[in-house]
């Protein structure tokens, strides 16, 4: 059985929960959220539209284009259009200015892509950066170590996973999110009440989706008789 955990999957959780709002006019507001009802639901070609009628009307060098810059990045890289995506996020990311949230959303989707492309060192250096910047919103915080754990549960090193997912979940112990991830690190490490726990855990947090579908399968997993925690496998960057 293999479970996909996408790392694009973690991504659309760290934009959301960035708390920095647009402050901008309804209409390019309404088309904001526009393009983020259709990005959750997966119709990423209609929520790049939406994302690219708004920056045409945002006002520009301001923060507006930013949150919308990096939304439409990540629409492009849920659709497979890598080109684009780099181009938004290297306009970001290049910008003086960005606020602490924007800006680990930015390096998060840069570790994502880099990961695309077999560059795990740069990967693993935008990952720190996202937890070593400066900012007050813990579901971030936390989301920040959670995808570096997944990384490091795909990198087969479980021990580490392990203790970037503790440190994500004594941040924000209601992420769902952290608690599946740590089940997958669990059954790896062959301990099972742990992964038990976590599972049933996210599983009872109200959990969006994909979030729900990593708990399934690890209690799926663990009701099969005879089955081996190695037969659960994680894959970054696959589709949602």
């Amino acid at each position: 059985m293999k479970v996909l955990l996408s790392t694009c999957c973690s991504l659309i959780l760290v934009f959301w929960t960035c708390s920095t709002e647009l402050q901008a006019g309804s209409e390019t507001t309404t088309l904001f959220q526009t393009g983020k009802m259709h990005f959750e639901a997966g119709e990423y070609q209609k929520a790049v539209e939406a994302f690219s009628r708004a920056l045409q009307i945002v006002e520009p060098d301001t923060s507006n284009v930013h949150l919308v810059r990096l939304a439409r990045a990540q629409a492009y890289y849920g659709k497979g259009d890598f080109r684009r995506a780099w181009a938004d996020l290297n306009a970001v990311l290049r910008s003086d200015g960005l606020d602490g949230e924007t800006l680990v959303s930015g390096l998060m989707l840069r570790a994502t892509l880099n990961l695309d492309y077999g560059k795990d060192k740069k990967a693993f250096d935008d990952f720190a950066a996202a937890i070593n910047t400066s900012h007050v919103n813990n579901s971030l915080r936390s989301l920040s170590f959670t995808n570096r754990g997944i990384a490091l549960i795909n990198r087969g090193e479980v021990d580490q996973a392990l203790n970037d997912l503790n440190q994500a979940i004594s941040i924000d112990p209601k992420s769902g999110f952290a608690h599946a991830a740590r089940g997958l690190a669990y059954l790896r490490a062959d301990k099972l009440e742990s992964a038990l726990r976590d599972g049933q855990r996210a599983m009872s947090l109200n959990p969006d989706p994909p979030t729900a579908k990593i708990a399934e399968r690890i209690l799926k997993e663990l009701s099969v008789t005879g089955s081996s925690p190695f037969r659960v496998s994680v894959q970054s960057l696959g589709s949602s």
